[in-house]
């Protein structure tokens, strides 16, 4: 009995492992661990096309920076996030779960997945607050 008990739990724990590994994208992976990552993509948006480059990487003491740079003509704008390891386990969670909503519409356009301002949890919770995420902006000459 103790070894089908045993057994039981291990399977149990294996799908729940698969399903998770599923359910995770190469973004929520990077940042549950804030291993770096780049995505360089682009999105059209009324008549024009928008450049990203999103990157991840450890950041000072003990955060995770995530920069979200949209380049145009005029130069570009950049989102900068210093998030604790807390935040990032629910950010982690929120991203899983929008990439499990939205993932017909992420397969199509990959950027979509590591575009935190476009996940509406995360930008509640964290991207309006100024002493987490900043925005700066950069004109061509």
């Amino acid at each position: 009995m103790k070894k089908i008990t045993i057994f039981a739990i291990f399977v149990i724990f294996s799908l729940f492992t698969i399903i998770s590994t599923f359910a995770e994208t190469e973004f929520t992976r990077a940042l549950s661990t804030c291993s770096p990552y780049t995505l360089n993509g682009s999105i059209p948006y009324q008549g024009q096309i928008f450049n990203l480059k999103i990157s991840l990487q450890k950041g000072k003491g003990d955060k995770c920076t995530y920069k979200e740079r949209i380049y145009q003509d005029i130069g570009y704008e950049e989102l900068v996030c210093n998030f604790s390891n807390e935040q990032l386990k629910s950010i982690t969670a929120s991203m899983i779960e929008y990439s499990d909503t939205f993932k017909k519409e992420l397969l199509k356009n990959k950027i979509f997945e590591a575009k935190l301002s476009s996940n509406a949890v995360v930008f509640q919770n964290y991207l309006v607050e100024p002493h987490i995420c900043k925005i700066n902006y950069s004109k061509k000459k």
